[in-house]
């Protein structure tokens, strides 16, 4: 049995000569990270069209929205071009959302941070109680298949799929 999360997709389609912004014949001009007013100069658009629908844009950070960058990619998955070339130059966070199958996009600067809604005996809350059993939550699975196959070779040569999720929410 092999599983794959369902972004495991994007790092099966390539752009190929794919250029944005450089101002040459072959560049599609004028693109912005993400624009619903014309899809054909949002690049969140022109690069998820590339898996025949199985991805579409969620949720984009109105400060990301309009930012412009140049790109020149000869042969790259659409996973690598996101996490590394469009995060690094949009300084953003992406979140795959694998039941909605949809990109979301957060400005790394404020990712995370807490929103400034406190729920209090004061304001909401009238009773909080909290309950948890910590031999209950599980953060780690380990892999392995017949003949010690294992997932290490595309997984960063780590045996294990951890989630972290349930300390973070």
């Amino acid at each position: 049995c092999t599983c794959y999360s369902y972004e495991f997709i994007l790092s099966t389609k390539y752009l190929d000569l794919f250029t944005i912004n450089m101002g040459t014949v072959e560049s599609i001009d004028g693109v912005q990270l993400y624009s619903t007013a014309d899809v054909s100069k949002s690049l969140i658009h022109l690069v998820l069209e590339k898996t025949n629908g199985a991805w579409t844009p969620g949720h984009v950070d109105i400060n990301l929205q309009n930012l412009r960058r140049s790109f020149e990619v000869d042969h790259e998955s659409i996973y690598d071009f996101l996490m590394n070339d469009v995060s690094d130059t949009f300084k953003c966070v992406f979140e795959f959302d694998t039941v909605n199958n949809t990109v979301n996009i957060y400005d790394e600067e404020t990712y995370g941070q807490p929103s400034g809604v406190y729920i209090n005996k004061d304001n909401l809350a009238q009773n909080v109680e909290v309950n948890y059993n910590g031999d209950e939550i599980k953060t780690c699975l380990y892999v392995y298949g017949d003949s010690d196959l294992d997932i290490r070779a595309v997984n960063l040569g780590l045996p294990y799929i951890m989630n972290l999720n349930y300390y973070f929410s």
